[in-house]
């Protein structure tokens, strides 16, 4: 239903369809209902009682073929958090490899892709409920910086806009700016743009909003619109970067941390910068040590987490890969978390001007990329990237070009050439992980 709604809206002029969907309140940002959730959601965020969210996804764990195993029966017919603990961790290659078993699709959803970041990008299945609950908990970390119903954000996240500067998109209310196409002969046309649709929010990567402040300052140029705050998103924050962004654009900046999987949410608050407010009733996050204990109070683990609002494919103790300090632990909860450490954000390449392009800009998105059981980037020389690509079995050639026109389109500074491998020829750690990226000494 959501991909119909957004296929029909991108047919519709904005001018046209924007009025309709601010008439409707068809999507969250302009419904009223929406922001009521906002509202409510505001009043017991900080909540620790979660006995009927593990109950409900005891539910949903009956209706799903991998969690049939015995192993998951005495948390099925006692949804405690004791015998939570007690199961297996998840780590996305067994979730990969058996995804129909994780799967329900009699729950109305759709299928869509984690973007690939730092590893190889996973299929998954939302419901379209979760979709609308994920937006609840994001307006709501926004709203912590003064976002409110209908507001116009200025989004710089890697959406691919061809040669198009920006693009204005109704269905989020939102400026989006081609962060590819984002450099000092462009600015002054992307500035005036951004001129004239005044936004009052900013949300995308901290790499776009840094390289988009040096522009500002290094063209001695301004917005003509106070933005209420810039929320970042899906890379780690570098402080520097971070304050030097606050400090041109004249605006807090915080950040949310999440997953495209719905397996668990945090928002910064807004009064004490690094330090996170895990939702619970969103999902659970264990923060564990190399021994797989509870890491405590000031202790740093990796995070595992339960998610609760995607009846259509529950995850359950998920690995992220991603890593955590304890920060706040309330009945048995760990409940705020900092100094985050992850995947994304951390790895880059670099284009023919020596332009640093984070992984997290460059993430997969084509069905085609689902031809392919890995696709690794590799970079050797400046200004030229490899995509090796490992078959499921047949290679299928449109698939392969297909996934390299992307590329192209998304860095035009680059020298792109593909290459078809064999599993055992793409690099693996000494644990038999495959990076997304790989990066000689350049």
């Amino acid at each position: 239903m959501l991909n119909h709604i957004k296929r029909i809206y991108s047919l519709i002029p904005a001018h046209i369809s924007l009025p309709i969907i601010k008439i409707t309140g068809i999507v969250p940002i302009f419904s009223k209902r929406h922001w009521e959730k906002v509202e409510r959601l505001g009043q017991g965020i900080k909540s620790v009682e979660i006995y009927d969210e593990l109950l409900n996804l005891s539910y949903d764990l009956e209706k799903m073929e991998f969690y049939e195993s015995s192993v998951y029966s005495k948390f099925i017919k006692k949804p405690e958090f004791k015998n939570l603990k007690s199961l297996p961790i998840l780590h996305t290659s067994l979730v990969r490899d058996n995804l129909d078993k994780f799967i329900n699709t009699k729950i109305p959803g759709y299928f869509t892709t984690t973007g690939g970041s730092g590893r190889n990008p996973l299929r998954i299945y939302l419901s379209n409920k979760s979709y609308f609950k994920d937006r609840v908990y994001a307006f709501y970390a926004w709203s912590t910086l003064g976002y409110s119903k209908g507001d116009l954000k200025l989004t710089l996240r890697g959406v691919n806009l061809g040669d198009k500067l920006y693009h204005f998109n109704p269905m989020n209310n939102e400026l989006l700016i081609n962060i590819f196409l984002l450099n000092e002969d462009n600015f002054s046309n992307i500035l005036k743009t951004v001129n004239k649709y005044k936004p009052v929010f900013g949300h995308g990567y901290p790499s776009a909003w840094y390289n988009f402040a040096q522009l500002m300052q290094k063209s001695n140029s301004s917005l003509n619109t106070k933005l209420k705050g810039i929320y970042f998103a899906s890379e780690s924050i570098e402080n520097t970067r971070r304050n030097y962004v606050e400090e041109v654009l004249q605006t807090p900046v915080r950040s949310t941390y999440g997953f495209t999987e719905r397996a668990g949410f945090a928002y910064e608050l807004p009064d004490r910068k690094g330090s996170y407010r895990i939702a619970l009733k969103y999902g659970l996050m264990e923060i564990l040590k190399d021994d797989g204990n509870d890491a405590s109070l000031g202790e740093r683990g990796r995070i595992v987490c339960t998610g609760f609002i995607n009846p259509a494919m529950p995850l359950v103790r998920y690995d992220t890969g991603d890593s955590a300090v304890v920060a706040c632990i309330e009945k048995g909860f760990v409940t705020e978390i900092k100094d985050l450490k992850g995947r994304w954000g951390k790895d880059f390449i670099l284009d023919q001007n020596n332009n640093k392009i984070f992984t997290t800009a460059i993430n997969v998105h084509s069905p085609a990329q689902f031809d392919f059981r890995y696709i690794q980037l590799y970079q050797k020389e400046v200004g030229e990237l490899v995509i090796k690509c490992v078959p499921f079995s047949e290679l299928n050639e449109k698939s392969l070009k297909e996934i390299k026109q992307e590329f192209s389109q998304k860095l035009p500074n680059l020298s792109i050439k593909t290459e078809v491998c064999s599993l055992e020829q793409i690099h693996k750690t000494n644990r038999g992980k495959i990076p997304y990226l790989i990066k000689e000494e350049i």
